[in-house]
């Protein structure tokens, strides 16, 4: 009986420190020569928005190491800078890579899944330089050829992975994942080329969106590029209905003058056009929910459809993201204005808060944007209008090639006010400060005297009733 006591004690132990200890997931990153103190992010893609699992950077030697709990095996998203591809993970596993010149990666084989990570980095590379008899993807003109280019990409891809089954035993569950990664990439692909061609598409991509499988258990199982898939999907059902409905946009906006009721109208048109999708209740809400998301950037509006989208699905898991959105819109307007410290073409450093005490209008852009300079040909009129006005516009170029910003302005190609620049690191710091992260530019940006925002998603200068109006209120004219 006195042997039995100790043998229970030691069964306990093993017991309580098998429940409570954690399987712990590790990156190792040795990017040393090529990068330091560049901000890394691991996200699991996932409904509405990415989870961000881990946020720092690296250390000035380029070394960092990520430990994780409770990870479940899947593919993830590795930001490095502006490096940014996949990683498979595991519990209780131990990634090590180390990034070498051109972006190159390389993973040691002391991780267990190294093979598997080094097929992800040459599918990455398969995809980047593919050119079907010479040419590049996109610059394909017939259909027929497209479909046929991608339908090859996919065997490339099939072929390179089976090259790896061939030294290299995948966990079953892995190659799934990249299975079905590779076939969605590829949908994806010929969706974006479908309506980039409405309403004009060959019969080779007819019926490419019935080819989309609607399965609930890929909604939430991480990053097989399923969630793009489901997006370009969307995309293109609202572009047929919208031009079935309207021929073009021209018809549209004759219908609605006023451009703030035709921004209402048209994401009206866009949400209740998800009803007649045919696909399950869940897929609904998540397009939906993807829509409020992502289309909309004013509270106000923001709010009278996350209302609607309450009524509908009260239960829905994708409600959190969005309250969590609303409620970040909401505090932006009548916040401080972010840090904000640019360059002037000959170099000098330039504070907007130095024109504190004056509204600030501020136009994002870039010399190879083609839509912010179209906004350009409107400011003449602004600029003479608002002369005497206690307004500053100041238009800050996102351009990292400073020179080419430097020749644009040489030639006289940018309206006549204050131009600064900034590099896209910072602009990107800014961007996710101001809610406009993954929207692209241009952005529009409109403070009050006291250095106060009142609206992250100002109207631009070619909506000019709603413009004038903003401009015009901000300055209590």
């Amino acid at each position: 009986m006195n042997n039995v006591i100790p043998f229970l004690t030691i069964l306990h132990f093993f017991l309580f420190s098998s429940l409570y200890s954690n399987a712990f997931t590790s990156i190792s990153i040795d990017a040393t020569g090529e990068l330091s103190n560049v901000e890394v992010i691991l996200e699991l893609e996932y409904p509405i928005k990415n989870k961000e699992l881990f946020k720092g950077n690296l250390d000035e030697n380029g070394k960092l190491k990520i430990e994780l709990s409770n990870v479940n095996s899947g593919l993830y998203f590795l930001k490095i800078g502006k490096l940014f591809f996949n990683v498979y993970l595991e519990p209780d596993n131990l990634c090590v890579l180390k990034l070498l010149e051109n972006g190159v990666v390389e993973y040691a084989s002391s991780d267990p899944n190294h093979f598997i990570n080094h097929y992800l980095h040459d599918s990455r590379e398969l995809i980047n330089n593919f050119k079907y008899e010479g040419t590049g993807m996109w610059e394909i003109k017939s259909d027929s050829s497209f479909v046929v280019a991608l339908d090859y990409l996919l065997f490339k891809k099939d072929s390179l992975l089976n090259s790896y089954l061939e030294v290299e035993h995948f966990d079953p569950k892995a190659l799934k994942l990249l299975r079905a990664r590779n076939e969605n990439i590829v949908l994806q692909f010929k969706l974006i080329r479908t309506g980039s061609k409405l309403p004009e598409v060959s019969k080779s991509l007819f019926g490419i969106e019935n080819k989309v499988r609607f399965d609930p258990e890929n909604l939430f199982i991480g990053s097989i590029n399923y969630l793009s898939l489901l997006n370009a999907y969307l995309s293109n059902f609202k572009d047929k209905a919208f031009i079935r409905s309207y021929g073009n946009f021209e018809n549209f906006q004759k219908q609605h003058q006023d451009e703030s009721s035709m921004r209402h109208a048209f994401f009206e048109f866009n949400y209740n056009k998800i009803k007649e999708l045919d696909v399950e209740p869940l897929f609904k809400s998540y397009f939906k929910a993807y829509q409020i998301q992502n289309d909309i950037f004013d509270a106000n509006l923001f709010k009278e459809f996350l209302h609607l989208f309450n009524q509908e699905y009260p239960n829905s898991p994708f409600l959190p993201e969005l309250e969590a959105k609303l409620e970040e819109i909401s505090s932006l307007n009548g916040a401080e204005m972010p840090s904000i410290v640019g360059e002037d073409i000959e170099g000098n450093k330039v504070d907007l808060k130095e024109f504190k005490g004056k509204v600030i209008f501020i136009d994002f852009w870039a010399t190879w944007c083609g839509p912010c300079i179209k906004e350009f040909k409107h400011y003449p009129e602004i600029l003479k209008k608002y002369k005497n006005e206690e307004i500053v516009f100041i238009f800050l170029s996102v351009d990292d090639e400073r020179d080419k910003w430097q020749e644009f302005l040489s030639n006289g190609k940018g309206p006549e006010s204050i131009h600064l620049n900034i590099p896209q690191s910072q602009y990107s710091v800014i961007s996710k400060q101001l809610n406009y992260e993954g929207t692209g530019i241009p952005q529009f940006l409109l403070i009050d005297k006291d250095g106060k925002i009142i609206k992250t998603h100002s109207p631009r200068p070619s909506e000019t009733k709603s413009f004038e109006e903003q401009i015009n209120k901000a300055l209590g004219i």
